[in-house]
């Protein structure tokens, strides 16, 4: 006699462990450098007003990310989190090494869209500096960082040890477009 529901309830688990234990390294390192820490604080407050003819909503927000610009603008600096990640196949369509000067950009500014391989963002270097050594690194954009906020950059080891010792995995950074 063949006990099929057993069949079925293993296969189940087997899905349900395997498609847990396939987020990326990329997600999974960034998770790890986030427990305990904030990168951005957003705060909104909604206020309806009600009258007899209408409805009138009045929404207001505050971030701590930093501004959007357009892609390239090297006169304006951004600010957030640097952290780091293993580095392999990234969003751009390339894969790289731990060793190369690369880094994955958070999602709001990265700006995917229905092609990400064909980003305008993909290729472009940005110098990154760690403001509480003045060390710099130059890097270009390979990857998107989906849980990165606004202004913050995900970089290789070797990009992130340029800057920073490796075990501090998380550190404040300001950058720019070159």
């Amino acid at each position: 006699m063949r006990s099929t529901p057993v069949y079925a309830l293993i296969f189940s688990l087997y899905l349900l462990f395997g498609l847990v234990s396939t987020a990326s390294v990329h997600q999974q390192r960034y998770l790890q450098a986030a427990r305990g820490q904030t990168t951005a604080r957003t705060t909104t407050k909604v206020t309806i007003t009600t009258t007899k003819k209408a409805a009138t909503v009045k929404t207001t927000t505050t971030s701590k990310a930093a501004p959007t610009s357009p892609a390239g603008s090297g006169s304006t600096s951004f600010s957030g989190d640097g952290t780091w990640f293993d580095i392999g196949l990234g969003s751009c369509g390339q894969t790289n090494t731990d060793t190369d000067f690369v880094a994955a950009l958070n999602a709001p500014q990265m700006m995917n869209g229905a092609n990400p391989n064909a980003n305008p963002m993909c290729g472009k270097q940005i110098k990154i500096t760690n403001p509480a050594n003045g060390k710099s690194v130059t890097v270009k954009i390979v990857d998107t960082c989906p849980p990165c906020a606004s202004g913050s950059v995900d970089l290789s080891p070797a990009a992130f040890g340029a800057i920073a010792d490796l075990s501090a995995g998380r550190i404040k950074i300001n950058w720019v477009f070159v």
